[in-house]
């Protein structure tokens, strides 16, 4: 079935206000209904009235009407911008909130596909900008018809012939406004990469967690460059589109001269010398107002057309990736399962993964399980697919072959949200929002006093107290200067506590931390891991972790590379084995021996 897209941009305009829709149409009938009454009807009143010797006080009542009627016109207008400018913010925040809805629903792996991206980045382009243009447009074609066939319905009473003029040009304009709306929705389909280039190298060039390496490296130049053939690229593309469409608009604009302007006067001007009887006065009305305004107002009702055209298809933009990914949301599980209770076993069965375009699994016959109170590290090398692992335990990605049970049930199952509400996670590639601390810290602004207790409590247990110290607006200061000039800007390490203090906030039944301390001292990851032992102390953990001093505190370990493990065990077990772990711990041991705090040594070898 074909979607009709501007009754979609009307729908979500309506539910958004319904009164802009209705003073949009009353605004902009109104204003084209009267200039044609007064570009028409009022010259040829006048005119007939000097014509007819007519008394002058009749004149000065009609023109009083007819400024009444201006006022109206000026009052509506100004109600229209007022009514607008107050409502439009509420219409656009609507807009904004139902893709924000579906894009925060939609697979994580979708963001990785350069595709998807690109259809993602049309679709928010077309969104509130292109949906108010297409209402305001049809509105207009809407009046502007009305004027027309008041126009129309003037002239039909002088000379029907008249009326064959604008004709020719108007179905040709017509015609050609279908080319012209498909080579713009084709000249901006085509920039869509480029625009997303040249949007990339203005964010990187202004944000901050950027600015040490454009100072420290050439990595400026490299992307000027880019930027630069992005443009190049645009500009072959706006070459090959404008020319075309300027060639349209030529040939649109020499038809309406030639029948709408010359051929008119020549036939008005052969007919009045021929017929004495012919008023003269209805015929300059015509001749100078009517005719001009029926082919100025046919052709601006052709560019409306042409125009809406190319706002529908690229509102179409919006309502087909709308559509797409709200019918194809895994998060949209009204019937499935709620987690009764707390997660207490994960069991992962013959668990292989394959990324999209892919050669090779990424994943490879993963078979673990994990009990409530049970520390778990997961060791190997870079690209050795523990993150990934993470991502399908969490539920980010779809397990596409094996399973992962929760408590003896497919988590396929269960409702990902609730599933999702049950593990504390910290990602390497975590991120610190411009938001306040509190928010960062409870992903929302803290209900009471209890709930800022709670944000106090995880910040120290993350040691993030001493920062706190310092702040005269406490956990009520932004972090980042993004919007406020005395925001905090947070260190590597820092943030990395930020992050970690999520999880103590939050008492998750299994908490998973990704290499969460990359950016700590031994001393700090030291107490960092003591308070998180004793908040999970019956609940599941999960580390990932390159520093294998932090593995030594699992109950089990496993070791993975290219996607399988490859051992299992306790640390002294997997020393024992002396296998690829035990090469890695040696490689690391000078280090451990100089760098652990005597407390932390005492705890392991405890």
């Amino acid at each position: 079935m074909k979607k009709n897209n501007l009754l979609y941009a009307f729908r979500l305009v309506w539910q958004g206000n319904r009164g802009y829709v209705i003073w949009t149409l009353i605004r902009n009938i109104y204003t084209a209904a009267f200039l044609a009454y007064l570009h028409i009807y009022v010259l040829k009143y006048i005119l007939t009235c000097i014509e007819e010797q007519r008394p002058f006080a009749d004149l000065v009542f009609y023109v009083a009407i007819i400024c009444g009627g201006h006022v109206l016109a000026h009052i509506i207008s100004a109600y229209h911008e007022y009514y607008i400018r107050n409502n439009a913010p509420l219409i656009t925040k609507s807009i904004f909130t139902r893709v924000m809805d579906v894009s925060s629903k939609m697979e994580y792996r979708k963001f990785e596909s350069p595709d998807f991206y690109d259809k993602y980045a049309r679709a928010l382009d077309a969104s509130a900008k292109s949906i108010f243009e297409a209402v305001h447009k049809c509105c207009w074609f809407i009046g502007v018809t009305a004027s027309v066939i008041i126009a129309v319905h003037f002239v039909a009473g002088i000379d029907p012939v008249l009326l064959l003029f604008p004709v020719i040009p108007a179905a040709s304009a017509v015609a050609l406004s279908t080319k012209q709306s498909k080579l713009w929705f084709d000249f901006n389909f085509e920039n869509t990469r480029n625009n997303r280039v040249l949007g990339y190298t203005r964010r990187v060039f202004y944000e901050k967690k950027y600015a040490s390496e454009m100072r420290l490296f050439g990595i400026k130049n490299v992307l000027l460059k880019n930027h630069k053939n992005a443009v190049l690229i645009m500009h072959k593309i706006a070459k090959k589109y404008r020319t075309k469409i300027t060639v349209l608009d030529s040939i649109v604009a020499g038809m309406f001269i030639m029948f709408c302007v010359i051929m008119p006067f020549v036939y008005i001007s052969f007919y009045v010398s021929s017929n004495p009887d012919a008023v003269v006065g209805a015929y300059i009305a015509a001749a100078l107002m009517a005719i001009g305004f029926i082919a100025g107002h046919i052709n601006w009702a052709t560019w409306l057309v042409s125009d809406i055209r190319k706002e529908s298809k690229l509102v179409g933009n919006l309502h087909s990736f709308l559509e797409a990914q709200a019918g194809d949301n895994p998060c949209d599980a009204s019937g499935a399962k709620l987690i009764p209770g707390s997660i207490d076993r994960i069991e992962i069965n013959n668990l292989s993964f394959t990324y999209d375009g892919a050669d090779k699994p990424t994943l490879r016959n993963i078979s673990l399980s994990i009990m409530r109170g049970e520390k778990i590290a997961l060791v190997g090398h870079n690209g050795a697919g523990k993150t990934t692992l993470i991502k399908l335990l969490t539920g980010l990605y779809d397990v596409t072959e094996g399973e992962i049970k929760a408590n003896g049930t497919n988590i396929a199952e269960y409702e990902p949200k609730a599933y999702r509400s049950k593990f504390g996670t910290v990602f390497q590639d975590f991120q610190v929002f411009a938001l306040s601390i509190a928010q960062n810290v409870l992903y929302r602004k803290p209900r009471d006093e209890e709930e800022r207790r709670i944000v106090f409590d995880a910040l120290e247990k993350a040691q993030f107290a001493d920062v706190l110290e310092g702040l005269p607006k406490g956990i009520d200061t932004a972090v980042s200067r993004e919007y406020d000039d005395e925001g905090l800007v947070l260190s590597g390490g820092q943030a990395q506590k930020l992050a970690i203090a999520r999880v103590f906030a939050k008492n998750p039944d299994v908490v998973i931390l990704d290499e969460p301390s990359s950016a700590l001292d031994p001393i700090a990851e030291y107490n960092m891991y003591e308070n998180m032992m004793k908040l999970s102390e019956n609940k599941a953990v999960i580390f990932i972790s390159h520093r294998l001093s932090s593995a030594r505190l699992a109950d089990k370990i496993y070791m993975l590379e290219n996607g399988s493990i490859i051992e299992q065990g306790t640390h002294r077990e997997l020393m024992e084995l002396g296998g690829q772990y035990a090469e890695m711990f040696d490689l690391q041991a000078q280090n451990y021996q100089e760098s652990l705090p005597e407390e932390m040594e005492a705890a392991i070898n405890a």
